[in-house]
């Protein structure tokens, strides 16, 4: 049952975020999508990282976090959906940089993650 509500308050907050971020940005690069996964990596890292050097942290507290909330937070079917939206359409270098930045960079803030996060 935590998980299903923490999966719910990721989807809201999801909702939310990629709404505010979408509507200030009037390019075809679909930068809600981007912002959401990328904090969704950061986070994710944290948390694996925070979990790793805790090693008491109960599996349940770990599979509500990640799992739920984190889970839930980030899309990467949507991701998916809009970068070949974006080729469809004829906005190739947008879909390219969608791509190597999702991919390349969730990369990098999940690894930075991890690292601060076993800091904590």
């Amino acid at each position: 049952m935590a998980v299903f509500l923490a999966g719910a308050c990721g989807a809201l907050c999801r909702y939310v975020v990629d709404g505010v971020v979408q509507e200030r940005w009037s390019q075809a690069f679909p930068i809600g999508t981007f912002v959401v996964n990328m904090s969704g990596a950061f986070l994710l890292g944290i948390g694996a990282g925070f979990f790793a050097a805790h090693i008491s942290a109960p599996n349940d507290v770990k599979a509500i976090v990640e799992t739920g909330f984190i889970g839930a937070y980030t899309t990467f079917s949507t991701w998916m959906y809009e970068t070949s939206r974006l080729f469809k359409e004829g906005a190739r270098r947008y879909g390219l940089m969608n791509i190597l930045g999702s991919v390349m960079g969730g990369s990098a803030v999940a690894a930075i993650g991890l690292l601060l996060g076993g800091r904590l």
